[in-house]
């Protein structure tokens, strides 16, 4: 009995605590009074997974890494077979040549030239040696020169004659004339000073070679037809 009246007594004290605070704050209005507009902003249960903290809500997910670059084309080999003279490397022995050419030209004259540029060189086999035909362009230490085209032939020799592995036969500075010597794959018509032999033209260099009369230079001058074919 007094268990059962201490718990009622409890009960109504709750109640009426309950009841003053709603009198102190007011009771929410009802439809059709003052304040009783719905409000402005919409109100919206989010789903919450207890396991999940605060953080974890607002974390953005990282993307995902860019897919990795394509393999670099791998540069095409060579055959066995294949004969043909790398461009890069024909360039770097044409202007070491011009320039051991320079410098022995150089050696002779008063106004030095300076290499600008070389084309690639022609090699010219000849009985029991071999030469080469080269045009480069240079330019003198004088002020204000201008570019002057060149012709040289060199012989191929041993380290032991010449540290450079050539000799210098022949290096001249080409002017107006300077298709003068050239009779590419023309034999016909030509005035041999010997059997075989024309010693005014160069019948072994491609028409691009620009060259000064024949009898300055030794080797091309076999004007017999195809005598050069195999070299190119």
């Amino acid at each position: 009995m007094r268990r059962a009246k201490a718990t009622t007594v409890a009960t109504m004290r709750r109640a009426t605590a309950t009841r003053n605070r709603v009198d102190a704050v007011g009771a929410p209005p009802q439809p059709g009074e003052a304040g009783s507009e719905p409000s402005q902003f919409l109100r919206v249960e989010m789903p919450y997974n207890s396991s999940e903290s605060l953080l974890d809500l607002g974390r953005v997910e990282p993307s995902p890494p860019p897919p990795p670059p394509a393999p670099a084309r791998a540069p095409e080999k060579k055959g066995p077979h294949d004969l043909r003279a790398n461009p890069k490397v024909m360039l770097a022995q044409a202007k070491r040549f011009a320039t051991g050419v320079l410098e022995h030209y150089n050696k002779k004259k008063k106004i030095k030239f300076e290499l600008l540029d070389a084309k690639p060189v022609i090699g010219i086999p000849e009985p029991h040696c071999c030469y080469a035909h080269i045009n480069f362009t240079a330019r003198s230490s004088k002020e204000d020169s201008e570019e002057q085209l060149f012709f040289a032939e060199l012989y191929h020799c041993s380290k032991r004659r010449s540290p450079s592995g050539f000799i210098v036969t022949c290096c001249e500075p080409l002017g107006h004339d300077s298709a003068v010597g050239q009779k590419f794959g023309k034999p016909e018509g030509t005035s041999a000073v010997r059997k075989n032999a024309d010693f005014t033209h160069c019948f072994a260099c491609t028409n691009k070679m620009l060259h000064p009369r024949g009898e300055h230079y030794v080797a091309g001058h076999c004007n017999v037809p195809y005598a050069y074919d195999s070299m190119r």
